[in-house]
Formats: structure tokens, C-alpha cells, sequence
């Protein structure tokens, strides 16, 4: 804009020089300097508004895309947000292979054993649940004198026991306060836990050396906080 009103004020000036001049002659050199003048006038002007035009539209442009960039820039943060949530709220579902059961010998049935997968109808979960390992949620020692216990670190103070025997090649475990008895199918990597006459809700266990370490107070605390805020 400052430009364009310096170029009005250089052509009034110009020709107002131009029409002092008295005589003809004069007049036919200043109408002919004047129509010369006011025709470069209009092109430097028509030029330099053409220039400020582009620049103008460039900035805007420039500004336009800036902000469209920033928006879209939001919308794929909250999204990308909103599907790690989704992730890490809901469980991994999983394809999972248990082969023919073989025979289960005491040796082997001796030991820990901690969950690896849980099987509900057609659905399969494995891994971790909320961000919990499953490995945390439920865990198994069979003890060689024929008894065991069956624990969580959802509550390490709670634990149940119960006797176990080998019957047809698979573990039988009973407990005194349970008239239902739950069989171990094991197909030599997987025990595949189930009540005894009811086999659409199956727990998959693995043995391990160990059992998982799981701070259950620090995750319901960062769960609620999800929640709440």
C-alpha cells in the first residue's frame, strides 16, 4: 500500500512540471511527454500492483497453508491419540495354536506356571489385558507332595491351594471349598486349564522359571487417573 501511494504522488508531481510550460510547441512536447509519462506511470504502476498482488497472495497462501498444516497436524495428533488409548485399553487378540494333548508325566507338571493366553468361546487374548501381563494375573505352582497354590499379583496375599493328581495324562486340580474339579491338557508346551465338564472358558498356561513381577497398586492408580482426567 505504501508503495502504490508514492507512485500517485511522483505522477501529480510530474505533471504539474509538465503544465507550466506556455506555448504550444511546449504544450505538444508536454502532451506527448505527459501521454509518455502517465503511459510508463501506468505500467510501473500496473507492474508493482501486479508484484504487491502476487506477494500479497503468496503471504496469504503461505498463512492459508500454514494454518490448514497446523489443523490437519491437530487432527492426526488427537487421532493418533485416541488410537493409542484404543490400543492400549483393549486386549491383543491372537491367533493361537494348541496342539493334541500328550501324555502329562509328574516331572513335568512340577513347577510354576503362569497364564499366557485366555480362550472365551472363539476369542483369544493374549499377551497382556489393559495393560496388565497376563503373566501377572494368574499363577500356578504344583508342588511335588501333590498339593499347590494359585495366586495373582492383583492380590499377593490371596492365595489358594489345592491338590493335584495325573488321571488319563492330564492334571486333575481340586480344592477343598470347590466340588468342580479343573482339568490340565497339555500338548508339551501349553497347559489348557477348564472346568472338568465345561470347556468354552480355557486358561493357557506356561511354565516358567519365575513368575512375573507386577506393581498392581501403580497400575490401578495410572488407570483411574486415565479415567478421571
Amino acid at each position: 500500500m505504501k508503495k502504490l501511494l508514492a507512485l500517485l504522488l511522483a505522477c501529480t508531481t510530474l505533471t504539474c512540471a509538465f503544465a507550466s510550460c506556455g506555448d504550444e510547441d511546449d504544450d505538444k512536447d508536454e502532451k506527448t511527454s505527459k501521454t509518455s509519462a502517465a503511459d510508463e506511470t501506468e505500467e510501473e504502476t500496473e507492474e508493482e500492483s501486479e508484484e504487491e498482488t502476487e506477494e500479497e497472495t503468496e503471504e496469504e497462501t503461505e498463512e492459508e497453508t500454514e494454518e490448514e498444516t497446523e489443523e490437519e497436524t491437530e487432527e492426526e495428533t488427537e487421532e493418533e491419540t485416541e488410537e493409542k488409548t484404543e490400543e492400549e485399553t483393549e486386549p491383543t487378540t491372537v491367533d493361537l495354536e494348541i496342539g493334541d494333548a500328550v501324555e502329562l508325566k509328574d516331572s513335568v507338571a512340577v513347577g510354576k506356571w503362569e497364564c499366557y493366553a485366555m480362550i472365551e468361546d472363539d476369542e483369544t487374548i493374549a499377551g497382556e489385558y489393559m495393560g496388565m501381563p497376563l503373566g501377572a494375573l494368574f499363577q500356578m505352582e504344583v508342588k511335588a507332595d501333590g498339593t499347590g497354590t494359585l495366586g495373582s499379583m492383583m492380590d499377593p496375599e490371596e492365595i489358594q491351594e489345592f491338590a493335584w493328581t495325573i488321571e488319563d495324562g492330564s492334571i486333575k486340580l481340586t480344592t477343598e471349598d470347590d466340588d468342580t474339579a479343573v482339568i490340565g491338557e497339555y500338548d508339551g508346551t501349553y497347559l489348557s486349564l477348564h472346568e472338568e465338564d465345561e470347556d468354552s472358558e480355557i486358561v493357557v498356561m506356561v511354565s516358567v522359571k519365575e513368575f512375573t513381577e507386577f506393581d498392581y497398586d501403580a497400575w490401578l492408580e495410572e488407570m483411574m487417573g486415565a479415567y478421571t482426567d
